[in-house]
């Protein structure tokens, strides 16, 4: 939208921060029991809606973090953590 429109910076980056704050705010506390990456992607579509971001970055972002990974996913091995081994690389204070 605001691609047709000339808007002022400041009023772009103000409506930018307004976006993600609220995105932010709904991720946090999950109305209706909302799933985050659904309020994440509408917080993404209103950005690409207004003409905040382009939809040249919107695919770059989406294709780099591609490869993120959860931390159950980038175990190493499966042995399970008995106090014993420290995935970490931190010492305990166990004997």
């Amino acid at each position: 939208m605001f691609r047709f429109f000339p808007v002022p910076e400041f009023w772009r980056a103000l409506l930018s921060s307004l976006v993600a704050l609220l995105t932010l705010v709904g991720v946090m506390t999950r109305p209706f029991r909302w799933n985050e990456a659904r309020i994440a992607m509408g917080g993404a579509g209103v950005l690409l809606l207004l003409g905040l971001i382009s939809p040249a970055d919107a695919l770059f972002t989406l294709v780099r973090d591609l490869g993120v990974k959860r931390d159950s996913d980038q175990r190493q091995d499966n042995r399970p953590n008995d106090g014993r081994h420290d995935p970490g690389g931190c010492r305990s204070a166990l004997p």
